[in-house]
């Protein structure tokens, strides 16, 4: 974009042919346009000489307004006196009381409701002058524009905003503290669907929770997502608002509408702060029915096991010095060791393992965490499991050891950690199936070489029969099995002894 100097360069001199130009060829309203924004802009600049000028030509509407943004009472007055309307617009669609209102002129605001000025006009934007005050934090102006008839019930402005939620999101606590003495619903909705005390609490506004709770703002109120304030300076990390909130009486033991606490929250996002002072305020006020370190709802993970499965291992030290359970296996709960495994978080997993986890726990499908780094192929947490002392060898249900689970799902560098340490190639499932008919069966040949370069018998058949031979491709479909795999596999097959295959 051109730069304003460039421009002055390129129309410097033809200043006297733009205004002819516009005089000859502009329409009736494009000129009056004209005339007022240049009435504007002479006003903004105090440019009298010039206003003189072109309200002679013709610009009307911004004397009074210059008078009012000048703050000039006498001149509102007078010009008042002499027949102008206090709620005369200027160019924008202002109204005095909305100019006077953003510059915090308590003076002129009530010089003008004395007036008569309708303290409700709305602007182009449906803006009030209550909303103009709120929005720049001036709380005196605000008292005066409520005590002269402004509407303190939540008239919105077009973005859906009440005065009350443009002071709280620009953190104007004075003018909140005014809204609420005449009578505003700290309970109301905010634009987004939040109260304005989760908006507090979700920007770690302070001063204006403790406002709003003093106005009678709930802090029971919840959003769609069934989340209290605390709920969501929690999530946040606003540990400053969480420390708040607690004093101030809210639960740490509600549920949101996904089934997590508010520690839940905090432990999934890894907002260590905010876990600090719920843990700090459990430990002042313990909670004896609901042990809120270990609290979960139904099916849902505990605040542990969040941490765990998203990584956190700062959380996962910290929940642990504080009491909770490493080894919780509930039915149908998931371990925090399985849920940092899935991951391959190898520094949550040393912290577990250094608190006593047990290698050895299962899930409800009777698996273990070696189990489930095998299915996610997490090769870094295969390898630090097995050496802190996971059974390689361990089955879950049908009898699957991880190098099957691993070989089932195509989990090469699991494969490949697993067999580094020494996991049994032959070990059947409960269909008499070892970890190579897994593997050819998925057509990965890649799998089956390393399964063969480790001892695998190409000659070992399953419960029915069958040699990993035979069952090539059987668990893929069309578009995956493709002739030159079947071809390499035969290969493979045949080199390690395998013979003629049989392709019906």
């Amino acid at each position: 974009m051109i730069g304003r100097d460039q421009q002055h360069a390129f129309l410097r001199g033809f200043e006297p042919e733009l205004v002819k130009l516009m005089f000859d060829t502009a329409t009736a309203e494009q000129l009056e346009a004209w005339l007022r924004l240049s009435l504007e802009l002479a006003a903004d600049n105090k440019h009298l000489e010039l206003i003189s000028r072109l309200e002679n030509a013709g610009a009307v509407g911004s004397r009074f307004h210059l008078a009012v943004r000048q703050g000039n009472g006498m001149l509102v007055a007078d010009t008042i006196k002499r027949g102008e309307s206090p709620d005369a617009r200027d160019g924008n669609g202002d109204a005095p009381l909305h100019i006077a209102g953003a510059r915090g002129d308590v003076d002129l605001v009530r010089l003008l409701l004395s007036s008569g000025a309708d303290p409700n006009l709305p602007d182009r934007k449906q803006r009030t002058p209550l909303h103009v005050a709120a929005r720049y934090g001036h709380a005196e102006t605000a008292g005066a524009l409520l005590s002269g008839g402004a509407w303190v019930s939540p008239f919105l402005d077009s973005e859906s905003c009440s005065p009350l939620e443009l002071a709280v999101r620009h953190g104007h606590v004075d003018v909140v503290a005014v809204l609420a003495k005449h009578g505003a619903d700290m309970d109301a909705a905010a634009s987004t669907g939040l109260t304005l005390l989760h908006l507090a609490a979700s920007e770690d506004m302070v001063d204006l929770l403790q406002c709003l709770v003093a106005g009678g703002a709930s802090l029971e109120s919840r959003d769609t997502h069934g989340s209290t304030a605390l709920h969501i300076a929690a999530e946040k990390g606003a540990a400053a608002a969480v420390k708040v909130l607690l004093a101030l009486g809210a639960r740490p033991c509600e549920f949101n509408g996904d089934g997590l606490s508010p520690l839940g929250l905090a432990c999934k996002g890894g907002r260590l702060q905010a876990v600090l002072a719920i843990l700090a305020a459990n430990h002042r006020n313990p909670i004896i029915e609901n042990d809120v370190v270990n609290l979960r709802f139904g099916g849902e993970p505990s605040p542990l096991e969040l941490a765990a499965c998203h990584g956190h291992a700062h959380v996962v030290r910290t929940m642990l010095r504080h009491g909770a359970d490493v080894d919780s296996t509930d039915c149908p709960y998931q371990p925090a060791l399985h849920r940092a495994a899935d991951g391959g978080h190898v520094d949550v997993l040393k912290v577990l393992i250094d608190h006593g986890a047990n290698l050895d726990a299962v899930d409800t499908d009777a698996e273990t965490a070696l189990h489930h780094a095998a299915t996610f192929d997490q090769s870094g947490a295969v390898d630090l499991l097995v050496r802190a002392g996971a059974n390689i060898e361990a089955v879950g249900e049908e009898l699957y050891t991880p190098l099957h689970l691993a070989c089932r799902f195509r989990k090469r560098e699991a494969t490949r950690a697993l067999l580094a340490h020494g996991a049994n190639v032959q070990t059947a499932d409960e269909n008499g199936c070892t970890p190579l008919h897994s593997a050819a069966s998925n057509a990965d040949a890649q799998v089956v070489e390393l399964l063969l370069r480790f001892g695998a018998d190409t000659a070992t058949t399953s419960a029915a029969g069958s040699t990993a031979a035979d069952v090539i491709g059987h668990n893929c479909d069309g578009e995956e099995l493709q002739a030159e795999n079947i071809e390499q596999l035969e290969s493979l097959l045949i080199c390690a002894g395998l013979g003629d295959i049989n392709n019906d």
